[in-house]
């Protein structure tokens, strides 16, 4: 009886000795697939995280490109030459006329699509000495053209150069020759198109019509005459721009 006894517990504990075993054993394999599971996930999670500033990057760099694209500098200051076709700079018959002028140009960009300006210039011609032997006499001749006037530019979308649609309005006084004194009051429409030379430097050529109302008065008889008159004709011309950034 205590035999059969022994060996029936003997059994038991072989039992559970090999089921702790079964268990151990089942638990290690069962570990691994667990790892092999979440390992995925957690190179996944860090894969997402260096990709994600990709993007950043690249918008950085549109919006940067974008960014460039729109510069443009705020101040500027220019000096050109216009030709009108109507009449010519110069003395006729004694007296100044209006024409060709020149000019320094101070302007404003204040947006992408607009600029604004004035035109300033100022000549003065000398007055003429003639020398007969060693006989020398000064002519009352000389005389002080002025121009002053305001200048608007609206840029258009083009896809080569830069080109703008504009206008601009000038007083102008030839000043006084001899009693004679000539004026005018522009209006000009023009068509501009701007090439950059080198960073900030830009050339400019421009056309369209002039339109011109001249007065002059003479005051060198006994009766005050004056005259009037309405011109228009074709109209070029080309100036020369820095801008500050």
């Amino acid at each position: 009886m205590k035999k059969i006894f022994l060996s029936a517990v003997i059994a038991l504990a072989l039992c559970s000795y090999g089921y702790a075993q079964d268990d151990e054993e089942y638990e290690e394999e069962e570990a691994p697939a667990q790892v092999e599971k979440k390992a995925p996930a957690y190179e996944e999670e860090e894969e997402e995280e260096e990709a994600a500033p990709a993007p950043k990057k690249a918008e950085k760099k549109k919006a940067e490109k974008k960014k460039s694209s729109g510069e443009h500098g705020f101040f500027g200051i220019g000096v050109g030459i216009d030709e009108n076709a109507a009449v010519n700079l110069g003395r006729m018959d004694g007296a100044p006329m209006i024409g060709s002028y020149s000019y320094i140009n101070p302007k404003l960009r204040i947006t992408d699509e607009i600029m604004l300006g004035i035109l300033f210039g100022l000549t003065h011609a000398g007055a003429t000495t003639t020398k007969v032997g060693s006989e020398e006499t000064t002519g009352e001749d000389d005389f002080t053209p002025l121009l002053f006037g305001v200048q608007f530019d609206y840029f258009l979308t083009t896809p080569l150069l830069p080109t703008s649609i504009g206008a601009d309005f000038i007083y102008m006084s030839a000043g006084e020759v001899a009693q004679q004194s000539a004026s005018a009051i522009v209006f000009d429409v023009l068509f501009s198109a701007h090439a950059e030379i080198t960073k900030n430097l830009i050339i400019t050529g421009k056309v369209g019509l002039g339109f011109q109302y001249l007065m002059t008065e003479d005051n060198s008889g006994a009766v005050k005459k004056e005259t009037s008159n309405f011109d228009f004709g074709t109209k070029a011309g080309i100036s020369l721009s820095w801008f500050v950034m």
